[in-house]
């Protein structure tokens, strides 16, 4: 038995007027929920399943609505003021309005040192964010899928669990950044400068770090594969048990950079210097890391 066609935004919206019932049971195993653009102003939304879903443009002014899966929709233009819900989500609702102002805007109302923000879980995908300064902000589990986050600052930032495929963060600045178990598939971190950054477990397929300057952290158990090291320096890195199959590091200079029971199966490392770079071999016999051609 087929599954019904994706709703549209209008069919959904006269649901949740009139029976939140069925439109929980017509968005029920959806992948992808489409409330872009509806009126749902005053509408009692509290328990309708609304996490994930896409609200750009749409207004709610004045609903009742579950704060906790509010803030994980699409926000993008969403009119929010009088939204019904618990003061904590008030704040973190506020916040993320800012964000989608622009890089200015969230810049400009920053507190250097103040109190870290919650972002947690928020959907900025797609969203042109060149510039934003997200030190000390807790982005964790937050999707950026496409968004163009170049020149950005994540001092300090939380992205456990976040997703930044196809992102772009040409020349972005991440110090003591939690990254762990992200998604970075096909993101672009060329130029970007990465220091004492927490990379365990991400899955970087495709991603590229061409040009980069990377410092320290610890990028264990990564998934690598095809991602591209091109021209980038590496100082004191653990790349220990990650995939490297087939990823490049042409004219790549790699310092102290630990490969323990690292998978580099087909690793381009042709023109790449590596100085007091360490495997296994090392740690047994004292010879310094060098990858033989495959």
């Amino acid at each position: 038995m087929s599954s019904p066609p994706p709703a549209e935004p209008a069919e959904l919206a006269g649901l949740l007027r009139a029976d939140v019932a069925a439109y929980n049971a017509r968005v029920a195993g959806a992948i992808t929920i489409d409330l872009r653009g509806v009126d749902l102003g005053g509408v009692d939304l509290s328990q309708a399943r609304l996490e994930g879903a896409d609200l750009s443009g749409a207004n709610l002014a004045g609903a009742r609505v579950d704060g906790s899966a509010l803030v994980r929709c699409r926000l993008e233009g969403t009119r929010t003021d009088g939204v019904v819900v618990d003061a904590y989500w008030r704040s973190i609702l506020d916040a993320i309005a800012l964000v989608w102002r622009g890089a200015g805007a969230w810049n400009a109302a920053r507190v250097p040192g103040g109190e870290p923000r919650m972002l947690d879980g928020a959907d900025f995908s797609g969203a042109k964010l060149a510039g934003i300064d997200f030190g000390d902000t807790f982005l964790n589990h937050a999707s950026f899928q496409g968004a163009d986050l170049s020149d950005a600052t994540f001092k300090k930032a939380a992205l456990e669990m976040a997703s930044l495929v196809d992102a772009s963060l040409e020349r972005a600045t991440l110090k003591f950044t939690n990254l762990i178990g992200a998604n970075l598939g096909r993101a672009r971190f060329d130029g970007a400068t990465l220091r004492h950054c927490r990379l365990e477990n991400v899955l970087a397929i495709g991603t590229s770090f061409a040009r980069a300057t990377i410092v320290g952290g610890e990028w264990r158990a990564g998934d690598f594969t095809e991602a591209s090291f091109e021209g980038a320096t590496l100082e004191k890195t653990g790349l220990n048990y990650a995939r490297l199959t087939r990823a490049r590091f042409a004219g790549a200079r790699l310092t102290g950079v630990s490969f323990v029971s690292t998978d580099h199966h087909f690793a381009d490392f042709e023109g790449a210097t590596l100085v007091q770079c360490v495997d296994l071999g090392t740690i047994e016999t004292g010879v310094p890391f060098d990858p033989t051609p495959n």
